[in-house]
Order: C-alpha cells, then sequence, then structure tokens
C-alpha cells in the first residue's frame, strides 16, 4: 500500500455529489454517528442552559441544607446548657440562609427555647394564624408561662391536640399544671400531674414525677416531703436531663444547718456532681443553697467554688463569670479576682464587667483606673467606661468631673448593648444613682423578654417629686404584661390610692394582701393609706407599722396623725419631712391641702417589688 505522501491526488468527480437524503453512497455506520452526535449535541446544551439556569436553586438548597444542619446543632447545644453556643451557631444559620422559610422556622423556635421573647412572639403569631406545629406551639406556651403571660400560655395549651408524641404529651401535661398553679388552683394542677404519671409509665414520666414532687415540695409538710422524695429518688436514675433535674430539686429540699440535713444534701450533691446531665453551672447552684441554708458557711463554700471551676476543663468562662456575679452579691471579691483573670477580661465583656465589679468593691480606685484606659474602646464600652469614671472621680471627691461622667453616661446610655446596659442599671442603684439608674431601665424596657424587670426597675428609680400618673402607667403596662403578679398588682393599688383613683377597690385589695401577711411592714403601709383615703384614719394609725427612713413614709404618718385629731403630734412629726421631696399627691396629704395637681407616685413605687408580703 503506497504512503499517503507518495499518493496520486484524487480525481474531480464527473458530476457533483448528491445533496438529496437518499446518499446510497453514504455507509450506515456513519448515518447512525450523525445521529448519535446530535443526540449528544443536545445533551450537551441542555446541561449547559441546565447550568445556567438551574445552579442558582441547587446552591440556594445545598445552603439552606447546611443552615438548617447548624439550626439543628444549636437546639442541641441548648439542651446541653451552652448557651454561648447556641447563640454563636443560630447567628451562622440565619446568616447562612435565613431567606429560607425552614431556616427561619428553626431558628425561631430554637431562638424562642433560648428565651428570645421577639421569637416567642413570632410564634405566638403563627398560632394565631393556625400554623404553628406541634413543638412551636408547645415552645411558645412553655416561654409564655415562664413570662408570666398565663393567658398565652392556655392558648397554647387549647391548640394543642390529641395524638402527640410520648415526650410531647409530657411537656402538655406540664404546661396544664403550670397554667393551673399560676393561677393558684394548687390542688387541680397537682392532680393532673397525677393522673399523667399513672397512665405514663415510659422514660418520660420522669418529668412528672420531678414536677409532682416540686408541687408537694411547696406544701412544707413532713408527709408530702416524704413523698416528694421518693418520687424524686425514682427520677434521679434517669441518666438524662430529668435525672439531673431531680437531683437538683434533692438538694434544695435537703439543705439545712441540722447535722442530718447536711449530710443528706451532702450525698445528694455528690450523684449530682457525677451525673452525666450534670454541667459546671450546677456548682453555682449547689453553692446558692449551701450558702441559703447556712450563710456561715459562706466564706468556705466560695473558696470550694472558685476551686471546683477552675479544676474543672469543661467550666467555661461563661460559666466562671455567672459564679463570679454571685460571688459580687456576697461580697466576695479576691474570689472574683482569683476566678476571671485580667487577660481573660481583655476578650470576654462580661468577664472584664466583674473583675472591674470586684475591684470597685476592693475600692481599688488606681487598679480600676488602669484597667478601664487599657480596655477602652475594645472590651470596654462607653457606657462602661463613663460610669466607672463617673465612680472614680465622685469617690476622689471631683464632683464636678463626677456628674459630667454621668452626664455623658446618660447620653451614650441610648445606645448601649443590653448586657451594658443592665450593667449600669444595677450598679448606679447599688450606689443610689437614681437618674442613671431609671434612664439604664428605660433601654432596657426596649427589649421583650427583659421589661418586666426593666419597668420594676423604673418604678424604684422614679423622681421623688414624680406624680402618680408616671406611677399609672407603669403598673398598668407591668400588668398588662403580667396580670397575676401580686407585686404587680399592690404597687397599682398604692398609686391609685395616691392619687385618689379607685380608692374603695384599692384599699379593698390591700386589706386582702394584709390579711393574707400581716407583719409585713410595707402592707400595713399601703392599707392605712387605703383607710386614710377611704376616712378610716384612726384605724390607719392603730395598723401603722413606724415611722420607717423614707421621706414618704414620714408623710404619710403626718397625714394619719391629723386626720386623726393629733395636730400637735403631727406638727413635731412634720418637722422631720422634706417637702421640696415629695410627689404633688405626697404634699396634698402631707398638708391637708385639696389639691387638683396632677396624679402621683411617689418616688419609690418599687417597694412592693419583691411581691406581696
Amino acid at each position: 500500500m503506497p504512503h499517503p505522501e507518495n499518493s496520486p491526488a484524487p480525481k474531480m468527480p464527473a458530476e457533483l455529489p448528491s445533496y438529496s437524503l437518499e446518499e446510497d453512497d453514504v455507509a450506515g455506520w456513519r448515518r447512525w454517528l450523525r445521529g448519535r452526535r446530535l443526540i449528544v449535541l443536545l445533551a450537551v446544551v441542555t446541561l449547559a442552559v441546565a447550568a445556567v439556569f438551574g445552579a442558582k436553586p441547587l446552591y440556594r438548597e445545598a445552603k439552606a441544607r447546611r443552615a438548617l444542619a447548624i439550626a439543628a446543632q444549636a437546639g442541641e447545644a441548648l439542651d446541653r446548657g451552652e448557651h454561648e453556643e447556641t447563640s454563636r451557631l443560630l447567628r451562622q444559620a440565619s446568616l447562612m440562609a435565613f431567606q429560607d422559610e425552614r431556616v427561619a422556622a428553626l431558628v425561631t423556635l430554637h431562638a424562642a427555647r433560648a428565651g428570645d421573647m421577639a421569637s416567642v412572639a413570632e410564634l405566638g403569631k403563627k398560632l394565631s394564624e393556625g400554623n404553628a406545629s406541634p413543638d412551636e406551639t408547645l415552645v411558645f406556651g412553655e416561654m409564655s408561662l415562664r413570662a408570666g403571660r398565663v393567658p398565652d400560655a392556655a392558648r397554647a395549651a387549647d391548640a394543642l391536640t390529641e395524638g402527640l408524641s410520648a415526650d410531647k404529651a409530657t411537656r402538655s401535661t406540664l404546661l396544664r399544671s403550670g397554667i393551673l398553679q399560676a393561677r393558684g388552683n394548687k390542688e387541680e394542677a397537682k392532680k393532673v400531674l397525677q393522673a399523667a404519671l399513672q397512665k405514663n409509665a415510659g422514660e418520660s414520666s420522669d418529668s412528672l414525677r420531678v414536677a409532682l414532687a416540686a408541687s408537694l415540695l411547696a406544701e412544707q409538710s413532713p408527709e408530702a416531703a416524704a413523698s416528694a422524695h421518693t418520687l424524686l429518688k425514682e427520677a434521679a436514675d434517669n441518666a438524662g436531663e430529668e435525672g439531673a433535674s431531680a437531683l437538683r430539686l434533692l438538694c434544695a429540699s435537703h439543705a439545712g444547718i441540722a447535722p442530718e440535713a447536711r449530710r443528706n444534701f451532702e450525698d445528694a450533691a455528690e450523684r449530682l456532681r457525677s451525673h452525666p446531665a450534670a454541667t459546671s453551672d450546677d456548682e453555682i447552684l449547689l453553692a446558692r443553697i449551701a450558702v441559703s441554708a447556712d450563710p456561715s458557711r459562706l466564706p468556705e463554700v466560695s473558696a470550694a467554688l472558685v476551686e471546683r471551676l477552675q479544676g474543672k476543663e469543661n467550666a467555661s468562662l461563661d460559666t466562671r463569670v455567672s459564679a463570679a456575679r454571685w460571688l459580687i452579691g456576697h461580697q466576695r471579691h479576691r474570689d472574683v479576682l482569683a476566678l476571671v483573670t485580667e487577660e481573660e477580661a481583655s476578650t470576654h465583656a462580661g468577664a472584664l464587667m466583674v473583675r472591674l465589679d470586684a475591684l470597685s468593691g476592693l475600692e481599688d480606685w488606681e487598679e480600676t483606673s488602669r484597667i478601664i484606659e487599657k480596655n477602652r474602646g475594645g472590651t470596654l464600652p462607653d457606657t462602661l467606661y463613663h460610669l466607672f469614671r463617673a465612680r472614680i472621680a465622685l469617690v476622689r471627691g471631683d464632683d464636678a468631673a463626677g456628674e459630667e461622667e454621668k452626664r455623658q453616661l446618660r447620653q451614650v446610655m441610648t445606645f448601649a448593648e443590653l448586657p451594658h446596659a443592665l450593667f449600669a442599671a444595677r450598679y448606679a442603684e447599688t450606689v443610689g444613682w437614681k437618674p442613671e439608674a431609671l434612664a439604664a431601665w428605660r433601654v432596657l424596657a426596649a427589649d421583650e423578654g427583659a421589661r418586666p424587670e426593666a419597668i420594676r426597675g423604673q418604678l424604684r428609680n422614679l423622681a421623688a417629686d414624680a406624680p402618680a400618673t408616671e406611677g399609672l402607667a407603669l403598673t398598668s403596662e407591668l400588668l398588662a404584661l403580667r396580670p397575676e403578679d401580686p407585686s404587680a398588682q399592690l404597687s397599682a393599688a398604692y398609686f391609685r390610692l395616691l392619687a385618689g383613683k379607685e380608692t374603695e377597690a384599692s384599699a379593698a385589695l390591700a386589706e386582702k394582701f394584709l390579711s393574707a401577711n400581716p407583719e409585713s411592714p410595707d402592707l400595713r403601709r399601703v392599707a392605712a393609706l387605703g383607710r386614710l383615703r377611704t376616712g378610716k384614719a384612726e384605724d390607719g394609725l392603730a395598723i401603722w407599722p413606724g415611722h420607717g427612713d423614707e421621706n414618704r413614709w414620714r408623710a404619710l404618718h403626718v397625714a394619719l396623725l391629723r386626720e386623726s385629731g393629733r395636730e400637735k403630734a403631727a406638727v413635731a412629726e412634720a418637722k422631720s419631712v422634706e417637702e421640696n421631696k415629695l410627689g404633688p399627691e405626697e404634699k396634698e396629704l402631707f398638708s391637708g391641702r385639696k389639691t387638683s395637681a396632677p396624679q402621683s407616685p411617689a418616688n419609690q413605687g418599687s417597694a412592693f417589688d419583691g411581691g406581696a408580703e
């Protein structure tokens, strides 16, 4: 066969090639190949089109699936009590694919479980629209009950249908029992738990045992306590969270100063420490219980708490900061400095706050000043910078600089993050800075979850000469959030009596509270005001507990003396009252004048914030 290069050139055909569909001279395999080429070409074009128009949805779906997995991890972290990790994972899932409805729903669910009240409100909206799943309905009910919103909790309980899984059915029972407890139907609540426990022999029954034990312990009788301990010991064998909860309650129920009680508490505490579901936070709980039972043990318990948390590898900085806050409340400032280092304070705002709080408690102003200047612009926000600068200036006697720093503190408070505002509110209250505390609590009132406590904080820090309309507005808002709250009811009654509104009903409510706790000085004073407003000043004097240290109470006592005809005693008492520090209605009572001044509160409408006791 000749080499191609040596082959002669092809001759031109005699006729032009045929372009008809019947090319007999084209081999069959070539026709087949042309057909396959067409198919391949069409397939390539189809894939190219799919790549252009389908890549985006596929990418979105991949992101959504990844975000769903991260949100699920956040739920698991929450179950373990790792709140910082929960927050981090929920933020990550949200940023990744929050436009996806499935991701948004799961993030909202776990955020609500973690206590975010805006997310709880979203679940409530879904419930109203009839779109809430059983899980969402349960979480809405549970968190509403925890926040004191009993009507919302009842709405969720009513929406739960039959056919729930065993775990959800148990949660539904606990919700219904909790609602009954909140409404004062304690016996009914107990019966609901007992009936459910008789039907439930599964693992979720341990949650019912713990709840029923708590109800029995509240009865404060030896027989009920014995039954409660039996239930708790049964539940304590559970290797999950239910077992740890049972041991926590067992520890609390055994606390006491008697040798046997101490022994029982220590035994239960050791069981809790070795339980699989126990956390480092349980060390703080055990310290609280021990000191509450026997305050003389504070030095020993405090030192042991620091040692245990320092020795635990899984004791997070957040846990140690929580422990430090408890230690600060007990003036254990040096233990705080041992628990949270200066290096940690430079990278963690909470650690910095407790360390500064401890240094402030030790009155080590040189070190405090050095730390705030070192960390300004880093972990120390402007709010706390001006707070501590004001404190240092005032302690050193530089009143002008202190007032200027307080002015700047109030100015930057508007933009403060909630944890910083809360720290400032509590610190300012501790040192008696009412205007600054009031400003901080007002910032906190913007957060739905913090609002009840923020309203109480505002009541505690109202100006001495504030009119009653301010107190009435705040107590009305608090009652809208917590209608069953006795302290809110009593505060509202006090302000109405002070303002001369609904006096008969308010005086009757004050008497009702007094009959339940006749030894409470605050209740006796409010009831005395009720008797004064309803023309029974002599009866008001009969229950008066003493003058008290507060200017407003001295003014009220003067009014009672005057209305009882004891003018000479009233004139003598009046010399101790600073009239310029009274609200308009207090001035009216004090002077005996009838005025048309705006309705008043007193500066400290919060005297009843601890409850009607």
